[in-house]
């Protein structure tokens, strides 16, 4: 745990660092924001009132919460497909860490193939709301290696949405003066699964053995089709406010 702590302390200190070395303050642009562009108190509450916020709020939550939930394919191949703990602990390295070198892909796709991060979170949150489902269809007896192949799926899926899941808020059309502030409500909306999700998922699997994943892939596949409603309101909303919205806007 102490090296655990030097490390972390470490990362954050050469962050510090590089972030001094090359973001530097834009004198110049400073200059030129008008008296209407800068940032006020009272815009807070105006923003609080936006409905948009709450929007993309919904969005972080909902791709947050599939991102981390695929770590519950690693009890489930060991538990339910019986996969050994050491082939499935090779899965979960996979799906964890080596699938974040996909948030780039992610970001590519809604810069360059999509063009809009909306459309291409529209497509994710869909991918991502079947494959959970189809989890319950497959069959007893399966394959364990193609199983467990088929639950990297989501974690890939997961990851290159994740990795630049608050890229929206720029088709969210939510005030540049403001998007700081907006980024932070949204935070704090967008992480609330860490308070109970683990909790809830526990108490399913307790109660109801193996059968509790049912519930858990039920409930993730919902979680989906909320960020895929959520993010077809943002971009019907890009689109009605702007005709260039197929130009994506990220922050």
């Amino acid at each position: 745990m102490f090296n655990a702590v030097l490390v972390i302390a470490a990362a954050t200190t050469i962050s510090a660092i590089l972030v001094a070395i090359f973001l530097k303050d834009d004198k110049k642009a400073k200059l030129e924001t008008s008296e209407e562009e800068k940032f006020h108190f009272g815009d807070v509450k105006t923003l609080i009132k936006n409905p948009m916020l709450w929007i993309f709020s919904i969005v972080i939550l909902s791709g947050y919460t599939l991102y981390s939930s695929t770590t519950y394919f690693t009890p489930y191949l060991t538990n339910v497909i019986g996969v050994s703990p050491e082939e499935s602990g090779i899965f979960s390295i996979i799906r964890t860490y080596i699938f974040m070198l996909l948030a780039p892909v992610g970001g590519y796709l809604a810069d360059k193939v999509f063009k809009s991060t909306s459309k291409w979170f529209m497509v994710a949150f869909s991918v991502l709301a079947v494959f959970f489902i189809s989890v319950l269809f497959i069959p007893e007896g399966a394959n364990p290696l193609f199983v467990s192949i088929f639950t990297l799926l989501p974690g890939a899926f997961g990851l290159a949405l994740y990795g630049v899941v608050f890229s929206i808020i720029g088709e969210a059309k939510i005030p540049v003066a403001v998007t700081g502030t907006a980024v932070g409500i949204a935070s704090i909306i967008g992480y609330t699964p860490d308070l109970f999700m683990s909790a809830m998922f526990g108490t399913w699997l307790d109660k109801f053995g193996n059968g509790g994943y049912t519930y858990i892939f039920l409930f993730l596949a919902g979680i989906g089709f909320l960020g895929l409603i959520a993010s077809s309101l943002i971009r019907r909303k890009c689109k009605i406010n702007d005709k260039d919205c197929d130009i994506t806007q990220t922050i």
